[in-house]
């Protein structure tokens, strides 16, 4: 099943490129079932200081709100989850 269905020319195509590098660097160790509203926010004020436009990354984050809700469904879950190498000052409790 093809879950794009964008043309690889398209600029469209090129943006969600760019926002699944973006957001795999970002998540890379939580699983996509564990991502939280407050932490996909993190992640557009992350994107915004790196200069993406408020537009495309409120884009983003609701694509991705998207995928996360439905990734145990889609089958993209990571049944072990480990917060990994990351410098994790405050660990974030889910909430929902």
């Amino acid at each position: 099943m093809d879950l794009l269905s964008t043309s690889k020319e398209s600029g469209a195509y090129s943006s969600l490129v760019t926002a699944t590098n973006r957001f795999k660097d970002y998540f890379d160790n939580i699983p996509l079932d564990e991502i939280t509203n407050r932490d996909l926010s993190r992640w557009v004020e992350f994107e915004q200081k790196r200069g993406i436009k408020d537009i495309t990354s409120r884009l983003w984050s609701r694509q991705f709100n998207k995928i996360c809700r439905n990734a145990k469904r889609l089958g993209y879950y990571i049944p072990e989850y480990e917060w990994g190498e990351w410098v994790v000052t405050k660990k974030v409790t889910a909430i929902r």
